[in-house]
């Protein structure tokens, strides 16, 4: 049964049904390049779990258990200096070698897209908004990007389900931009999200670089005023659903997916979480 009330949250952890998780969470780098109108404007910083991680060699997202039932987020604290927070869940598409001219995308071996149950209806496709990182840092010239193949052959799927060759060029902001920076990539005009990124063409190398290309599952959202200040959000009543915890499933295969927080390219703060949840029975 879904939890659709508190008192049916309350019934579940009686039950033994919930899950509490402690996470210190923090941004691979803390040099940032900002990001230009060439690079989309929009620059964050991807907030990795600390426990057990060494950047960038490890990273891990903030850990759940393993459950066939949907874990249903009821709330989350954290301290932080002051920005917009997003709880996201990233799935990878794959990498990018940005040493190499051409098509030089290689995508993961699992198959896109990832689907939940929405509204009701099950294996729904879940719309994602693409996600630049990188985990290689540049080198002498700011690599150039787009999601085309040279031959002109579609770069990724959109929301509609529509194959799509990009015409928007990013370009890294920085010839020396660092390993953990992040940044979200333009589309096409009409386009909102992604269901798969199928093709990534480099126009301009880099002698050094590598790029993880991701996809962002928002699942919830809040801002901690202040500059140290304690937020809390109460998922019950933000939405039609309390956020599953749990990754969406692949079409088929295995694919890289981490929980993680999303916040402002500018926040050196080493964030700490608390989550509450339950599952559903």
């Amino acid at each position: 049964m879904t939890i659709a009330t508190r008192a049916k949250i309350f019934h579940n952890l009686a039950a033994g049904k919930g899950y509490e998780r402690h996470a210190g969470l923090q941004s691979p780098t803390a040099t940032y390049i900002t990001a230009t109108a060439a690079s989309g404007l929009i620059g964050c910083a991807v907030r990795y779990n600390n426990i057990g991680t060494t950047f960038m060699s490890t990273l891990q997202g903030i850990t759940v258990p393993t459950t066939s039932a949907p874990l249903r987020l009821i709330s989350m604290v954290t301290h932080d200096n002051g920005n917009m927070i997003l709880l996201v869940r990233i799935y990878r598409f794959g990498t990018v070698d940005l040493t190499a001219i051409g098509n030089s995308f290689t995508h993961d071996a699992g198959t896109f897209p990832v689907t939940r149950t929405q509204y009701g209806q099950v294996s729904q496709p879940v719309n994602l908004i693409p996600l630049f990182q990188l985990t290689t840092s540049l080198a002498t010239t700011a690599a150039e990007v787009r999601f085309r193949t040279v031959l002109g052959a579609a770069g990724y799927t959109n929301q509609a389900n529509a194959s799509v060759v990009g015409t928007q060029t990013f370009v890294f902001p920085s010839a020396t931009t660092p390993a953990g920076s992040c940044y979200i990539p333009m589309l096409e005009r009409g386009d909102s999200g992604v269901r798969d990124i199928t093709n990534v063409e480099v126009t301009v190398v880099s002698t050094a670089g590598v790029l993880e290309v991701y996809g962002m599952e928002l699942l919830t959202a809040f801002h901690s005023g202040g500059v140290i200040h304690q937020s809390v959000s109460d998922t019950l009543f933000r939405g039609l659903g309390l956020p599953d915890l749990q990754p969406a499933v692949a079409t088929s295969g295995s694919i890289t997916s981490h929980l993680v927080q999303l916040g402002g390219q500018n926040s050196n703060a080493f964030p700490m979480s608390y989550l509450t949840a339950v599952h559903d029975v």
